[in-house]
């Protein structure tokens, strides 16, 4: 990563009504699509963000091992999920935040689930 005047610069760079905003992976919560903006919840600050950017930007742009797109209008970071609720089809993150999810990031969720416990048993 590049330095600038001490600081690293963070990995993911989003316009929103104050300037550009600068994000870690780990501290972005939930991205939610608001018209053709979104929403980001971070762990850095109560309220969200508002981001210029659209849903499908963000995904093409930033979703990878971590931030997954689990139904038409949300993002998610796998690593703030507390609960999976398997008949409704539901996560919930931290800030009890509540995730509607399509099947196919289901299935996803689940085999993700599936190698951490596994991992898990190894230990």
């Amino acid at each position: 990563m590049e330095e600038q005047f001490g600081n690293i610069i963070k990995p993911i760079v989003l316009r929103t009504p104050f300037g550009l905003s600068y994000f870690e992976y780990d501290e972005i919560i939930m991205i939610k699509a608001d018209k053709h903006n979104c929403v980001l919840y971070s762990t850095k600050r109560k309220s969200p963000y508002c981001i210029f950017h659209t849903i499908s930007y963000m995904e093409n742009k930033y979703c990878n091992n971590e931030l997954i797109r689990c139904h038409r209008s949300y993002l998610v970071n796998i690593k703030h999920i507390d609960t999976l609720v398997l008949k409704s089809r539901e996560l919930y993150l931290r800030l009890n935040i509540k995730v509607p999810l399509s099947i196919e990031c289901l299935k996803k969720i689940m085999k993700i689930s599936e190698m951490k416990m596994k991992d898990n048993l190894l230990d």
